[in-house]
């Protein structure tokens, strides 16, 4: 994913889709290690465990933006 988008010149990068608490929390956290701005929209996410608190703080907590 890295090498594709910094080839393309993009620098952020919005987020969504099922399993927020797998699969989007995964690709967010793996593009912030990879240096893009990183946002999740909220709304276009599900996610499998009903509490989602401590995984959106820990999200929130690595610098990623979540979006209503």
């Amino acid at each position: 994913m890295n090498a594709l988008l910094s080839g393309l010149s993009i620098n952020h990068v919005v987020i969504c889709g099922l399993a927020l608490d797998f699969c989007v929390a995964a690709t967010a956290e793996d593009a912030m290690r990879c240096g893009f701005r990183t946002d999740i929209a909220l709304e276009a996410c599900r996610g499998i465990n009903a509490d989602q608190s401590a995984l959106l703080q820990k999200l929130r907590s690595n610098g990623i933006t979540l979006s209503d």
